[in-house]
């Protein structure tokens, strides 16, 4: 069995020795983004993880030898730096998370061949034609959309006939959606800045709630569950996506994630810039966003309590869910993956 701890411990302890600025930190860079590329290009096969995760981890390793040796030859004294966007170890989360997701979303733009909007505004519309959920069952109803972001869960509910409001605690990805539904000539779009832990709407007002990948960034997911259900009417569908628990893969991410602890988000943000590495986004989520992992059971047990029911597992169409429904002949798939991405449809 392969000793993926082993390996991530070894991997760890090599990115510790390099400083948190300068070439040190373009060399964390590029060696975590290869990393989690091999990482993709093989643990979404049925290969055995004992054949390519110690190669992987070898030759990140001795990549980082190299370069440590490097730097050290040209007596490179990276300087330390300190500023409100460094996290440490325990920060809170929701500050965080505004500050990161108000910055890197808003690379993405409907021209640019590198960060394509109109790509990631795909994934959700390929979610939603598998799940049925159409143009038909859109039609009329009135949908929340907490934790919008720049709006593309809002853009696909308002291009299948529903009337929307997005919620964001950002400021400038609020601002930056309103543009994109002016740019897409997207109607039947309110989008506001608020707090999913206090909305400002009645009770029993939508037909329709989504929270797409936000609850398991929040420091209190519990009570924006309580939110969500009190602004949702009896009988109303509530769509949730959160990250599972446990596998190599959410290891992979972890140490990934506690290597750029300390370090300035700017600082990383305008490297990936410089280097011109597509998705930039989505590198800066692996790298700084911090996660509240769930189990499926867990998820579950939390939602009835809440009051739902008729919890449905929703079906994916893309490598790129990290759904393990979607392996059923990889005897690995758990110990890659734990409860992978985990999207639901629930009833109040």
């Amino acid at each position: 069995m392969v000793d993926t701890k082993k390996y991530i411990e070894t991997y760890e302890e090599k990115l510790r020795t390099f400083k948190k600025s300068g070439l040190s930190l373009a060399v964390r860079i590029i060696s975590t983004i290869s990393l989690q590329r091999e990482i993709d290009n093989n643990i979404f096969t049925n290969s055995d993880p004992n054949i390519y995760i110690k190669k992987i981890f070898d030759r990140q390793n001795s990549y980082l030898d190299i370069m440590n040796h490097f730097i050290a030859s040209i007596h490179l004294n990276d300087s330390e730096t300190e500023n409100f966007s460094a996290q440490k170890e325990g920060d809170a989360r929701d500050d965080l998370h505004i500050e990161l997701f108000n910055d890197t979303w808003r690379t993405l733009t409907l021209s640019d061949p590198l960060n394509n909007y109109k790509k990631w505004i795909d994934v959700i519309k390929g979610r939603l034609k598998l799940n049925n959920l159409d143009r038909k069952f859109f039609t009329g109803k009135k949908c929340i959309d907490i934790g919008c972001g720049t709006g593309r869960f809002s853009f696909c509910m308002a291009s299948l006939g529903a009337k929307v409001w997005g919620i964001d605690p950002g400021q400038k990805s609020i601002e930056f959606a309103k543009k994109l539904a002016v740019e897409m000539k997207i109607k039947d779009t309110n989008f506001s800045v608020q707090n999913a832990y206090n909305l400002s709407f009645t009770e029993e007002y939508f037909d329709f709630a989504t929270c797409n990948g936000v609850l398991h960034h929040l420091d209190n997911p519990g009570k924006a569950l309580q939110e969500i259900y009190r602004v949702l009417k009896p009988g109303g569908k509530f769509w949730l996506y959160v990250e599972g628990s446990g596998g190599i893969y959410h290891d992979v991410w972890d140490i990934i994630q506690k290597s750029f602890v300390g370090i300035p988000f700017r600082d990383t943000f305008e490297i990936i810039k410089k280097l011109n590495i597509p998705d930039i986004h989505l590198w800066m989520d692996i790298f700084y966003a911090k996660y509240h992992f769930i189990s499926f059971e867990e998820n579950e047990r939390r939602l009835r309590n809440m009051g739902f029911n008729n919890i449905q597992v929703m079906k994916s169409s893309e490598l790129f869910d990290i759904d393990v429904s979607m392996f059923p002949d990889d005897k690995d798939v758990k110990l890659k993956f734990g409860d992978g991405g985990i999207r639901v449809l629930a009833t109040k």
